[in-house]
């Protein structure tokens, strides 16, 4: 069957390649779905939702003023496709092993999308007032220094010492940063880094905050300057609108997302033990490169069992 594939002239390849994504919906046709039908051919239906879909995720049609014929277009493409599937289908091309891998794989991304769409996105709403907030605190940048760890106990002593009147220049001139080199950066309240963000909003300048995880480090953080926007409006707000709801339903998604894998998922039954794991890199890295192999597994005490904590 492989055999038969690699036969396929390059001219026809485009067209087998675009049977796939059409044949990818053959196996949902069969379902009894209970939304509207817009449209058949033959034995195939286009329903609204795939209408939907197939119109708003197209950049090309979605920026199309004349809504009408846009959609007037994209219903031709659907039939078209739909035809080309059946063509396809009744000439035995399922039968290639190829096509039928490939329809698999459009299959699970098909129920990857499903998932998404019911389980993440339609959970999503966004208020007025939710607009309003991030539309003012877009208007707002922070200015900050900051210090970055990969251990807490570490930045929380190193924190503790500002306490005592030791100066953040002074605690970054103990980490090895001179006064022109300490790491400085611009917060812009995006939703990007959100535990930050929520915790420097309202401090003023000269604050050094406690320790703040975000990710997987720690940063000890102090404000240097503020930047403020004073120009707004309605008419700014109401051109801004569109961005602003999308940048926040794509942070909510993100959020529901990690809410769900919380939820749903177990933990790992295990840490990653980091010395032994670059330990395991240097070695790979010399035996691809066939060079003499470092003693550095050697002296981290290397051992499978002791890098790794189940849960049991």
């Amino acid at each position: 069957m492989k055999h038969r594939y690699n036969e396929l002239k390059t001219t026809d390849r485009w067209q087998l390649y675009f049977l796939l994504i059409c044949l990818s919906f053959i196996c949902f046709s069969c379902e009894d779905k209970k939304e509207p039908i817009i449209a058949r051919v033959g034995n195939l239906d286009i329903y609204l939702t795939e209408f939907s879909d197939f119109y708003q995720y197209n950049p090309r049609f979605a920026s199309n003023a004349y809504k009408s014929k846009t959609e007037e277009d994209v219903l031709s493409i659907l039939i078209a496709e739909k035809i080309i599937a059946n063509k396809g289908y009744n000439a035995g091309i399922m039968q290639l092993e190829k096509v039928r891998d490939q329809v698999a794989q459009f299959q699970r991304e098909a129920l990857i999308e499903k998932f998404w769409q019911d389980y993440i996105v339609e959970t999503v709403t966004i208020t007025e007032e939710d607009l309003r907030d991030a539309y003012f605190r877009s208007k707002k940048e922070k200015v900050i220094q900051y210090l970055i760890y990969n251990n807490e106990a570490e930045a929380l002593n190193d924190h503790r010492l500002t306490s005592n009147k030791v100066m953040f220049e002074n605690l970054a001139q103990m980490k090895g940063y001179s006064p022109e080199n300490i790491p400085v950066d611009t917060i812009r309240f995006t939703g990007q880094l959100p535990t930050i963000e929520e915790q420097i909003y309202n401090m003023p300048i000269g604050s050094i905050l406690k320790p703040i995880k975000e990710g997987i480090y720690y940063f000890i953080i102090k404000i240097i300057g503020e930047k403020n926007d004073v120009f707004t409006s309605q008419n700014d707000y109401e051109k801004n609108k569109r961005k602003l709801l999308k940048q926040l339903r794509n942070l909510r998604k993100r959020d529901k997302f990690k809410v769900y894998l919380k939820e749903k998922i177990s933990p790992e039954p295990y840490y990653l033990d980091r010395k032994v794991f670059k330990a395991i890199v240097l070695a790979i890295e010399n035996r691809l490169f066939d060079q003499p192999a470092q003693s550095t597994i050697k002296n981290s005490n290397f051992s499978i069992f002791n890098s790794v904590t189940t849960a049991l």
